[in-house]
């Protein structure tokens, strides 16, 4: 039903047209010169590669798309009248009126899996991205109304897009983008990869406390001047770096033997070894001690 419609439709069309086509053919060759024609292979249903048809818009040479497109070209485009050409390529088979925009070849590798549903149907002149945003929509957005349209496709929703296409080519909505003439190259997963890519290569710190505590408390430095096994550092001591001297000694010796903490825990006075450390670091002793 929807190729018999596109076929009736396209033709129809076509023939109606072809004064006017006609026409802005002779405004080509005058204001560019040969050829009249831009053809471009893209990728059709199921990925298959067609050439499309459009008129020219743009001179040859180097430059940005808004530098080489001329008055012509201008006009051309923000009428949609250089659209006109892909008529054929509906009466042929390779498009259809209503579709998601046929693309680059080179994109096909770029898609998601969800993206790649858009070749699902034949590509067509007009699309429901196409009347929802055109060349305004990021990439994500008009491929999500390409699935969403290829889930839903019908007659009813063909007539609506067709009748919205008139409405918008008669706004000029949409044609360019707001930093390009056209539209920005679709990188796709290129850029995913890249990405992933470069965060494989950041050395993130496994050690956490590093990051987030640079301030070593002193049970900390004591563990690690002592360089003693049995007194890793402790979490508590991490988050509760303001203890007293008695929590400290307690907690550093907790592994230790029990008439070692119970010296240390004394009103004794502290001469020697670790518990010196920690005496001097809570106040308790003084530094040339």
């Amino acid at each position: 039903m929807k190729r018999a419609f596109d076929i009736f439709i396209g033709g129809t069309v076509l023939v109606a047209l072809s004064p006017i086509l006609l026409v802005l053919a002779v405004l080509i060759l005058i204001s560019m010169g040969r050829p009249i024609m831009f053809k471009q292979w893209r990728a059709g249903m199921d990925g298959k590669a067609f050439q499309m048809w459009k008129f020219r818009t743009m001179r040859d040479g180097a430059g940005s798309d808004g530098d080489r497109m001329t008055k012509v070209g201008k006009f051309l485009r923000s009428t949609s009248l250089d659209e006109l050409p892909e008529l054929v390529n509906v009466v042929k088979g390779d498009m259809s009126l209503v579709g998601p925009r046929p693309l680059h070849l080179y994109y096909l590798g770029r898609y998601t899996q969800r993206q790649a549903r858009r070749h699902e149907v034949r590509p067509g002149v007009t699309g429901l991205a196409q009347v929802s945003g055109r060349n305004t929509l990021t990439w994500a957005d008009r491929f999500e109304l390409d699935v969403q349209y290829v889930e839903g496709v019908t007659l009813r929703l063909d007539l609506r897009i067709l009748f919205e296409t008139l409405r918008t080519v008669v706004r000029r909505e949409g044609i360019s983008s707001e930093d390009n003439a056209t539209m920005r190259e679709f990188a796709g997963r290129l850029v995913e990869m890249k990405m992933a890519q470069r965060t494989a290569d950041i050395d993130l710190p496994s050690r956490t406390a590093d990051i987030y505590l640079p301030t070593r408390t002193a049970n900390i430095d004591l563990t690690r001047r002592t360089g003693d096994a049995a007194l890793p550092s402790r979490t508590a001591d991490v988050y509760l770096p303001k203890r007293t001297a008695e929590h400290s000694v307690i907690n550093l010796n907790q592994n230790r033997a029990p008439d070692q903490a119970a010296a240390l825990a004394s009103d004794a006075p502290v001469t020697t070894g670790l518990a010196k450390d920690v005496a001097r670091v809570t106040g308790e002793l003084p530094t040339g001690s």
